[in-house]
């Protein structure tokens, strides 16, 4: 890798982490850190964007549990998808995930099999809620 290449993607990668440790410090957890959502100026200072999906954590809180799932896959912190919680360090993750395609060349982001069995995993967990939910209104109402 030539030196040039090697100084542009420290310079990126240093905004990012910049950039991601000032909305860290405002509180706001970004959730959909991905390339796509890294604009780079005219002298490849990166701009972090689309906070569509970002959430304000309160001083009191470190994290979040949420029975919605936003972000995209291949970028999601395994507690995301396995215990529905976010974090700041949800956001640290997808930044691994950036950092780990920007320094290998290639998209390591997850295989289209793999995001289809995600895909089914959250439809299970969603199934498993609403059998929850089922069973405890029948013991409260005594119909089991």
């Amino acid at each position: 890798m030539s030196t040039y290449l090697m100084e542009t993607f420290t310079v990126t990668l240093k905004g990012i982490c910049q950039g991601l440790h000032y909305i860290h410090q405002e509180r706001i957890n970004h959730l959909d850190l991905k390339p796509a959502n890294v604009l780079l100026g005219a002298n490849m200072e990166p701009k972090i964007t689309d906070f569509g999906v970002s959430r304000c954590i309160s001083e009191e809180q470190c994290t979040m549990i949420t029975k919605n799932f936003f972000g995209t896959l291949g970028y999601v912190a395994p507690e995301f998808i396995d215990k529905q919680q976010i974090s700041f360090k949800s956001d640290i993750y997808s930044l691994g995930v950036i950092m780990t395609n920007l320094l290998s060349g290639h998209n390591v982001c997850i295989p289209e099999k793999v995001r289809i069995i995600y895909q089914s995993l959250f439809v299970i967990l969603f199934l498993q809620q609403i059998l929850l939910v089922q069973t405890k209104l029948c013991r409260k109402y005594h119909v089991c």
